[in-house]
């Protein structure tokens, strides 16, 4: 789903005159669906799907 929401970022900025989308707020989108995906026994498959590492996957868990 990230690399298509970033394909779609891209799109609309062309299309809008260069509008600006943070990184910060693209992985804040990235890092609610790492949450909503990890069941506590997933790591493997929630690191694959949004390509990040085990340590990035329990930083995200470990944030409020």
């Amino acid at each position: 789903a990230m690399p298509m929401a970033d394909e779609l970022a891209k799109g609309l900025a062309s299309e809008m005159g260069g509008l600006y989308i943070t990184k910060r707020e693209i992985r804040s989108v990235r890092d609610e669906a790492v949450r909503r995906d990890f069941t506590g026994r997933n790591h493997k498959e929630v690191c694959r799907r949004h390509g990040i590492s085990r340590r990035t996957l329990y930083r995200i868990i470990g944030q409020n």
